[in-house]
């Protein structure tokens, strides 16, 4: 066997050894790499030609020195998206790479979270990798959300329109406190239609749980029909005098029931 075929061959497994070494532990690695350098001795062969010619894949036991760890945390942290040796992607869980002790007894420190893929495991088992390629991180994929335009009913009673000039500031406020300034603009009728959904069913659960007083249930149907007048037709108050008679009757129930809205 030719010293051309040797050296490929042995550039061969030991790149295998380098893909696949979150599989391995240190010494095992260490023990591969004794076995396929003592080939390349008897045969007279130049590991440093090896190296140079491979452009030094081949690493040495000081790829996780004090200083590369260092190095890499700045970019590998808890929520980091990285692949590890075998290809496989996963989710740091950790802020800081962890002992690891292989099946065969030798210790490592390397970073652990969960696999995203079932290329070697179920998702969600085990995953840690010595020398992570990182991705991305989870958060810069979880940027809040403008629950606005979610299209779920009751949580926004936001009045601006999409191309209202002040929508981004609208949206900022949104993001940081809930609600924006253009809630405040009817706050008669924000506060009419957040309390409607709301009342609509807490009547619902306490007639199945609780035993009130029939002018208890009277005053809470009071105060919820004056709210559907309030809220009537985007708080126009267009009302007959009838109307306008039950709307005052409701909000004047609206501290005899207050105290009593629990089921």
């Amino acid at each position: 066997m030719n010293k051309e075929k040797l050296i490929s061959e042995f550039a061969e497994k030991m790149t295998e050894v380098y893909v696949d070494r979150d599989a391995y532990s240190r010494g095992k690695i260490i023990d591969l790499a004794k076995d396929a350098f003592a080939d390349v001795v008897n045969k007279n062969c130049n590991l440093g030609a090896l190296l140079e010619k491979k452009g030094g894949r081949i690493k040495s036991n000081n790829m996780e020195s004090e200083e590369k760890i260092k190095q890499m945390k700045k970019e590998v942290r808890k929520g980091t998206l990285a692949i590890c040796g075998i290809g496989c992607l996963g989710l740091i869980t950790d802020d800081n790479p962890q002992e690891i002790t292989y099946p065969d007894g030798n210790k490592s420190f390397a970073w652990v979270g969960i696999h995203l893929t079932d290329k070697v495991c179920s998702i969600g088992g085990k995953w840690l990798s010595r020398n992570p390629i990182v991705v991305g991180h989870i958060d810069d994929y979880l940027a809040p959300v403008d629950f606005k335009y979610m299209q779920i009913p009751n949580i926004c009673f936001s009045l601006a329109n999409e191309d209202d000039k002040r929508e981004m500031e609208f949206k900022k406020q949104r993001l940081e406190r809930g609600f924006d300034d253009s809630e405040t603009w009817s706050l008669r009728d924000t506060i009419a239609n957040f309390i409607i959904p709301r009342l609509e069913r807490y009547e619902e659960m306490a007639k199945k749980f609780l035993k009130r007083d029939p002018e208890l249930e009277e005053d809470v149907e009071c105060f919820l029909n004056a709210m559907r007048l309030v809220s009537r037709d985007n708080g126009a108050l267009i009302l007959t005098k009838e109307e306008e008679e039950r709307m005052w009757r409701g909000l004047d129930a609206f501290p005899k029931i207050f105290m009593s809205l629990w089921w």
